[in-house]
C-alpha cells in the first residue's frame, strides 16, 4: 500500500469496534476505512491482489485527510493467526486495539446480529451454543458464527503478544468504552502521537451497528439470495457495501431483542468460566463483572 496503517481495531465482534471506529474517524488527523470491516488481511483473495488496488478500494480518495495516518477496523482478524502475522508483516509498529466484552453477552447478541444478516438460519440459540461446532460451513464462518469460540479472549491474547509486542496492544473492556469512550478515544489519539491540546468534541452518543430484531425476514432472504449477489456484483463494491448496509439498517426494528433465557446465561457463564479466570491471572482483565 501507498502508506501503511497505523492502528487496527481487531475485536473483538460485538464488542462496540464499529462505534470506536466511527468515534475515532472525527479526529482531523485520521483517515479511516471508508468500509467498515477491512477485509484485506483475512481474506486470501484480496490479499493476492495489488496494494494500490486494495487502497483504493478501502479508502476514498475524497475522503483521505490532508496529512493523516490511515486506521482500520476488523473484528474478526482477533480470531486469525495468518491475518495477524500479514499485518505484523504489513507494518511492525501497527498499534492494535481490542475492546473485549463479556462472553457471555456477546455470544447473545453476535447471534442476533447474524440473524439480522442472515448469517444465522437457526431460531434455536440454546442448540447452536451447545453444538457449535457441527455448525460451521468453512474457516471464515467458523469466525462469524463464533457463539463459543469467540469468547475465548486468553487464546486470542496469547497469540497476538506471540506476534506483537504488548507495548502495541492496547486493550480495553466493552463496559469501559461504553461509560467514556472519548477517554478510550483520546488515549488512542495519544498513543498515535497526534494532538488532543485543540479542541476535539466528538460526537460519541451514536450507537453504530446496534443490534436488533429483522422487521421483515423476506427482504433478508432476497438480499442473500445467489440472484440478488449475482447482480449486485455489477455494482462498484464501495456502493454495494453502502447499499447493504442502509437496506439493512432500515430492515430492524425498534425494539430489543428477547432477553436471554436463564439457562442458556447459566449455560454459558459455566463453558467461559476457565478462561476468563485464565485471562484475569494470565494477562491482569479484571472480569468480576462478568461473573
Amino acid at each position: 500500500m501507498g502508506k501503511n496503517i497505523e492502528l487496527m481495531i481487531v475485536g473483538a465482534q460485538k464488542s462496540g469496534t464499529t462505534s470506536l471506529m466511527e468515534y475515532m474517524s472525527q479526529h482531523p488527523s485520521i483517515s479511516m476505512s471508508t468500509i467498515t470491516e477491512f477485509g484485506y488481511f483475512i481474506h486470501d483473495d484480496q490479499y493476492k491482489k495489488p496494494d494500490t488496488e486494495i487502497f483504493d478500494m478501502y479508502f476514498e480518495k475524497d475522503h483521505l485527510k490532508p496529512n493523516s495516518i490511515l486506521c482500520a477496523k476488523s473484528a474478526a482478524t482477533l480470531m486469525s493467526h495468518v491475518a495477524l502475522e500479514r499485518m505484523y508483516e504489513h507494518n511492525p509498529d501497527m498499534q492494535l486495539v481490542v475492546l473485549l466484552r463479556n462472553p457471555v453477552e456477546r455470544a447473545y447478541s453476535l447471534f442476533w446480529y447474524n440473524k439480522r444478516l442472515g448469517h444465522e438460519s437457526s431460531d434455536d440459540f440454546s442448540d447452536l451454543i451447545r453444538r457449535e461446532e457441527l455448525n460451521y460451513r468453512n474457516e471464515i464462518d467458523a469466525i462469524n458464527r463464533s457463539y463459543l469460540d469467540g469468547g475465548k479472549y486468553i487464546e486470542y491474547l496469547k497469540d497476538i503478544y506471540s506476534i506483537f509486542p504488548q507495548n502495541q496492544v492496547h486493550i480495553y473492556q466493552f463496559e469501559e468504552f461504553k461509560s467514556n469512550p472519548e477517554k478510550v478515544c483520546k488515549e488512542l489519539f495519544t498513543t498515535l502521537n497526534l494532538d488532543i491540546t485543540e479542541d476535539i468534541e466528538l460526537e460519541t452518543t451514536k450507537n453504530h451497528n446496534r443490534g436488533g430484531v429483522v422487521k421483515y425476514p423476506i427482504i433478508t432472504k432476497i438480499i442473500n439470495s445467489s440472484i440478488t449477489q449475482k447482480f449486485t456484483k455489477l455494482i462498484p463494491y464501495k456502493l454495494r457495501k453502502k447499499l447493504d448496509r442502509t437496506i439493512r439498517s432500515s430492515n430492524i426494528k425498534d425494539e430489543k431483542y428477547p432477553e436471554m433465557t436463564s439457562k442458556d446465561r447459566e449455560y454459558l457463564r459455566s463453558y467461559f468460566n476457565t478462561y476468563n479466570e485464565k485471562l484475569e491471572n494470565q494477562i491482569g482483565i479484571n472480569v468480576k463483572n462478568w461473573k
